[in-house]
């Protein structure tokens, strides 16, 4: 049962949760003079929550009404809980024309999440189809990036579907960036996100085996050849006589002690 009253203004509660119809600039000009003209034509739609009015339908003609100063407006009101004011806010703003992907995605998981309708439960209310509403409330599980990118429309709820079949965040993250940089195509998605889905599978069932560790590095010396820390080497400019002489010196130290250790074993 409702009624066509005149509420206050200030009565009307503009959930933060809610389908807003997008209306351009040359529709927000032509409901300012209307309304400035002959007055509101069609009363707002609320819906009656324990005394408190929650706005289904014309939030436009609510803040022009605030504009124009006035105190009342008319609003047709209807008996209902708080997940009636969002559906029929799905209903009524889904049907007229233009709305936000984004917000459709918040609104169906708001009544999934927090006010417990199950997915048939909002197919019978709404009349949207099963497979879009398990699309939508998908998507509400996406990461922070890929529905701000479905909210200023930069990807589409194609793509926002595909993208969060990944199961971390941050994979979903870079194949957004790539998305919006490359224009990929929903199928072309499709067939990314499933090599990827495929080889998390594989790496899953056929872990790496680490083989041995590999061999230590040796260090030494370019002249004498000795063995050298690592943290002992250096970098030094050196020309090619300085280089030949040092090496020549490197040598003879090298020969001078062979000799020494040879005449030493012969003495004993």
């Amino acid at each position: 049962m409702s009624k066509s009253v005149d509420v206050k203004i200030e009565d009307v509660l503009i959930p933060p949760t809610r389908i807003t119809a997008v209306y351009d600039e040359e529709l927000t000009e032509q409901l300012s003079s209307t309304m400035d003209t002959v007055g509101q034509l069609v009363p707002i739609l609320v819906i009656d929550v324990d005394g408190v009015y929650h706005l289904v339908d014309g939030l436009h003609r609510l803040q022009e009404a605030k504009r124009q100063g006035a105190k009342n407006i008319k609003a047709v009101v209807k008996k209902g809980t708080e997940a009636d004011a969002l559906l029929l806010n799905l209903v009524t703003n889904s049907t007229r024309g233009k709305t936000k992907a984004s917000e459709m995605v918040v609104v169906l998981g708001e009544l999934y999440a927090t006010c417990g309708l199950s997915i048939e439960e909002i197919r019978q209310r709404t009349g949207f189809s099963q497979r879009y509403i398990e699309t939508l409330l998908a998507i509400s599980e996406a990461s922070p990036m890929v529905r701000e990118a479905l909210d200023k429309e930069l990807i589409g709820v194609g793509l926002a579907f595909e993208i969060q079949r990944l199961p971390r965040w941050i994979q979903q993250d870079e194949l957004v960036s790539r998305a919006e940089t490359f224009h990929i195509t929903v199928p072309a998605m499709k067939t990314i996100i499933n090599n990827i889905l495929q080889a998390m599978k594989d790496a899953e069932e056929h872990p790496l085996i680490p083989g041995p560790p590999p061999p230590p590095v040796i260090y030494t010396c370019n002249i004498c050849r000795e063995e050298i820390a690592k943290s002992d080497l250096g970098m030094v400019a050196i020309c090619p006589v300085c280089h030949s002489a040092a090496w020549k010196a490197a040598q003879d130290k090298k020969d001078s002690v062979r000799a020494a250790e040879i005449i030493t074993s012969h003495s004993q």
